[in-house]
């Protein structure tokens, strides 16, 4: 929390009236439960064990970064937007869209904005190649540390396991929800955005329903907002829901035919070569007519273009990006940053010396698009690094 103190307005001079603050409510609560000490709330924190979701490497900090200023206005002044912002029986937002059309950029863009009402803003991000982001349990945890500091009768509760030494492994599921429900309808205002269900765990239809409906329980206070591809199983577990809908097509169905003829053709059923080239209409401005006629012919020539590109704008040579990325796609699984940089320390001769963290630095800066780096679990300071290529699919 910030050491910054809170804005009050002056009391009129001479006067006994006290002017209430929104920082001086913003944990009331009808039962008038104090709030517990800082210490008991760490310590409530740490028995969670949630991700670091606001980590520099996460997933919220990792898509934020890719929204430029401005983008993405449309989506605010949509009636659908308007109508769940504004109205109290709208309480559930459900953004679709293909991969790539930029879902995950929106969500974090909105939860900074959100944020910005001086309002819980509880937040998640679905990845099923992150352990610890697939899990459904993993979202209560979150939520649950979020909203923490907001509901004094929620820090009592969670104090009693703690108190009592109760596993976390032994709160069940259902006991999760229970208290996050309870905790979210004593508040005024509160935001949830869950983004990219369709990479969460299979068979958790149940889950995806549950999260829906909280957008119902007070839509007048609980604003929901969720994320997906238009995939059959959240399309099943989302029927009968009523919702607003926003679709992220980014451009007219004359360029998307175009762009549909165009990308698979030349894939030629390689999944990699059309995330890659679908980057590629993604960036701003980009025209798509210029952007078909520019695309390469096959992956051997995408791979080649956008690693000479790289070496150009980053000064990293395309032997030492090659080099890299070999270890990379070679290994069993991914490695980690730690490891390439010793290798990268011996692997080049008569190579001016570097310290450990230039050649880190090197490795993150290395092979653009074509290498992943994912968070580390274990310490969360030093990613793990991953080929895209390892995770394509067959069109």
């Amino acid at each position: 929390m910030s050491d910054k103190q809170p804005y009050r307005p002056a009391s009129p001079e001479g006067s006994d009236t006290v002017i209430i603050g929104t920082d001086d409510t913003s944990n009331y609560n009808p039962g008038h439960v104090l709030p517990e000490s800082d210490d008991t709330i760490a310590s409530i924190r740490e028995w969670l064990c949630s991700t670091e979701y606001d980590h520099e490497g996460s997933e919220y900090r990792k898509h934020l970064a890719f929204h430029l200023e401005g983008t993405g206005e449309w989506l605010h002044r949509s009636e659908n937007y308007q109508q769940w912002h504004q109205t109290p029986e709208n309480g559930l937002l459900w953004i679709k869209g293909v991969p790539g059309s930029g879902k995950s950029v929106v969500a974090a863009s909105l939860i900074d904005k959100l944020s910005q009402e001086q309002v819980p803003v509880l937040y998640f991000f679905f990845r099923q190649i992150i352990d610890a982001n697939h899990r459904p349990i993993n979202l209560l945890r979150d939520w649950l540390v979020q909203i923490l500091l907001y509901s004094p009768p929620l820090q009592c509760t969670l104090k009693h396991y703690v108190d009592n030494s109760r596993s976390l492994d032994s709160v069940s599921i259902d006991e999760l929800w229970k208290h996050l429900k309870a905790a979210l309808s004593s508040i005024p205002r509160v935001y949830c955005v869950a983004d990219a269900l369709d990479e969460m765990d299979d068979e958790n239809n149940d889950f995806i329903a549950q999260l829906a409906e909280l957008g119902h329980m007070k839509p007048s206070s609980i604003k929901i907002v969720l994320t997906s591809r238009p995939t059959a199983y959240v399309e099943a577990a989302m029927r009968g829901i009523k919702s607003l809908n926003i679709r992220m097509d980014s451009i007219d169905e004359g360029d998307q035919k175009l762009v549909k003829e165009a990308v698979p053709g030349r894939a030629n059923g390689l999944f990699l070569y059309a995330e890659l080239a679908m980057n590629a209409f993604l960036e701003p401005g980009a025209n798509v007519r210029d952007t078909i006629h520019n695309l390469p012919l096959d992956l051997d020539t995408m791979y080649i273009g956008l690693l000479q590109e790289h070496a150009r704008r980053s000064g990293i040579s395309e032997k030492t990006q090659v080099m890299i990325l070999q270890w990379v796609t070679h290994a069993t699984r991914p490695l980690r940053l730690l490891e390439l940089a010793d290798m990268l320390g011996t692997a080049i001769v008569d190579r001016e010396p570097h310290t450990l963290k230039e050649d880190k630095d090197l490795v993150r800066a290395a092979c653009g698009p074509l290498l992943e780096i994912l968070p580390d679990e274990t310490d969360g300071k030093a990613g793990r690094v991953s080929h895209t290529g390892l995770i394509s699919n067959s069109l």
